[in-house]
């Protein structure tokens, strides 16, 4: 008698044990599984100069557009000593609207002082050009004569 006992423990734990994956594996697995972190797509050009930096944010648009994302300058590092200068571009799905440039004529004119202000004036006329029905904006950046630069978007 004594040895069915043991096997009546024996079959109740293994029961129990089996209940316990049942239940486990009734819950999703997507429940406990969390995110920590996600990232977007990126890429980085080499630079120097106004004008390749432009050319620079034109290919990231087109690199960025694949994952129906905007280019969103993350980071810009000086080179040494007159070397190129780097861009790092990440493709975000979530960029705001862009803010209203100043229009004269058929033109959007922006001044700026920075890399990073050429960059929010660029895709500023870009977003600016495609809602308003065009497929782009053509640059023409120019030094005015108190040393100040405007960067003049023609959109085509």
């Amino acid at each position: 008698m004594a040895m069915s006992f043991q096997f009546l423990l024996v079959d109740m734990r293994a029961a129990v044990a089996l209940g316990a994956v049942a239940v486990a594996s009734c819950t999703s697995s997507s429940e406990s599984l969390q995110q920590v972190r996600a990232s977007n797509p990126s890429v980085t050009y080499e630079y120097v100069g106004d004008e390749q930096l432009l050319e620079a944010q034109q290919n990231a648009v087109v690199f960025c557009s694949q994952y129906k994302a905007a280019p969103r300058p993350a980071r810009i590092a000086r080179g040494s000593n007159g070397g190129s200068n780097t861009v790092v571009f990440e493709c975000d799905p979530n960029l705001p609207t862009a803010a209203p440039p100043e229009v004269l004529g058929s033109d959007l004119a922006y001044n700026y002082q920075s890399d990073q202000e050429l960059l929010e004036a660029s895709l500023n006329a870009h977003t600016y050009c495609i809602d308003n029905g065009w497929q782009q904006a053509v640059p023409s950046v120019r030094t005015n004569s108190d040393g100040s630069r405007t960067v003049v978007f023609q959109c085509a």
